[in-house]
């Protein structure tokens, strides 16, 4: 029997890599975070263990890392603008922990958003009150800050939070009132405005009797 050699085996190194299922996302919408590990050579074999993902300090999720060598997590959670996106792999007994990985900008839009105006009636009597409203949604279906104004012939004639209930207007002349609403957009979305053509709303002379501020 030979004598004993004693054979060191270390475990491999590794480095990771992120990329995304679309770039730029849209505000509101998931988007799917990937990290990929690589083993340096002369190491081989397939690593177990987490990748942890990071939005500059902010930690975004931990994902598992499957035999194909990838990690996935879903977020939701950036805002528009450029996000500096990183990873690490954690290592497990046979492969070391990645250096942090190269980073990835994450491009986020704003949500673009449509914006519809109801109105009660379309043919009112002198000083007969009118309800207006405006509904506003979102394509990344987040949250809707700002406002929206309603003009009559280009004259505001109120100004509401998105998705409020009917405003109740009264339109001072007689003849056509082109209306429109105008969401302003925020931080996370973007402005809209109602159909380009305005909805029409004719003013006719009260009956007589005359039956002022009826609703």
């Amino acid at each position: 029997t030979s004598p004993i050699v004693a054979q060191t085996v270390n475990k491999a190194s590794t480095t990771v890599a992120v990329s995304s299922s679309a770039n730029p996302s849209t505000f509101g919408v998931a988007v799917t975070l990937t990290g990929t590990v690589s083993i340096t050579a002369p190491g081989g074999g397939t690593p177990t263990g987490t990748i942890t993902f990071k939005d500059g300090a902010t930690t975004l999720g931990t994902g598992a890392v499957q035999p194909n060598k990838k990690a996935t997590i879903n977020t939701s959670a950036l805002l528009p603008g450029a996000h500096s996106i990183t990873a690490v792999y954690g290592g497990d007994s046979n492969f070391n922990a990645s250096p942090t990985s190269p980073i990835f900008t994450q491009n986020v839009n704003q949500g673009s958003t449509v914006t519809t105006l109801s109105v009660s009636r379309t043919t009112v009597n002198f000083r007969q009150k009118l309800n207006v409203s405006a509904n506003v949604v979102s394509s990344g279906g987040g949250p809707l800050t700002g406002t929206v104004t309603f003009t009559d012939n280009g004259k505001v004639i109120g100004i509401v939070a998105p998705n409020t209930p009917p405003l109740s207007i009264t339109l001072g002349t007689l003849g056509n009132h082109t209306i429109f609403a105008v969401y302003g957009g925020d931080a996370n979305n973007t402005g809209s405005s109602s159909d380009d053509s305005g909805t029409t709303a004719n003013v006719q002379q009260s009956p007589h009797p005359a039956t002022p501020n009826q609703p």
